[in-house]
């Protein structure tokens, strides 16, 4: 039985594993300092445009920053060119 949890334990840390990213990036802030009139822009690629996309803004800020909620307003802007 305890060899039976561990391989299901085994499998399902390695089946969450994604591979599939297709882009991560992190902007620095100068100072750390981030003012809500200061606009931060991400551009990429989309490899596939019928395939669905999940998109995470991920913050990450430390014990120097004081408040308990952070609200982030975004917009994703589609180019569309002609052929």
């Amino acid at each position: 039985m305890r060899s039976t949890a561990y391989v299901i334990v085994v499998f399902l840390v390695f089946a969450s594993c994604k591979t599939d990213i297709v882009k991560t990036e992190y902007q620095v802030l100068s100072g750390g300092v981030w003012n809500k009139e200061d606009t931060l822009q991400f551009t990429f690629q989309e490899p596939d445009t019928v395939q669905q996309y999940n998109m995470f803004i991920n913050v990450r800020n430390d014990d120097n920053y004081p408040f308990s909620n952070l609200f982030l307003i975004n917009s994703i802007a589609i180019l569309l060119g002609s052929n």
